[in-house]
């Protein structure tokens, strides 16, 4: 019954440990800025109608400081996450231990 103990834990430590690096590497990873181009006609015609007006530029600030914010809301529940299943692994490896004793 032990042994089954013991493979249960380290499985369960395992998988949380996996948990903590993924949610580590998420953190890096950031939604990109939008961005529209200033001019889609080709080279040597004049500009097209409609080309970026005022509102388009405010929308594309105001989107991207959206974005700015969801990436730093993310950024922090990822970290969260990361400590979350890093002490939930630490909790599973002393489990094992205090189930099959401390190595003397």
């Amino acid at each position: 019954m032990t042994s089954v103990l013991f493979i249960v834990w380290l499985f369960f430590a395992a998988l949380f440990f996996y948990l903590a690096y993924v949610h580590w590497r998420q953190t890096s990873q950031d939604i990109q800025h939008f961005q529209i181009r200033k001019d889609s006609s080709p080279p040597g015609q004049p500009m097209a109608e409609g080309s970026m007006s005022s509102a388009d530029e405010a929308f594309v600030s105001d989107f991207n400081n959206y974005l700015d914010k969801v990436n730093t809301d993310n950024r922090s529940r990822n970290r969260a996450a990361t400590a979350g299943y890093f002490v939930a692994g630490i909790v599973a490896l002393a489990s094992v231990l205090l189930i099959f004793g401390v190595p003397r």
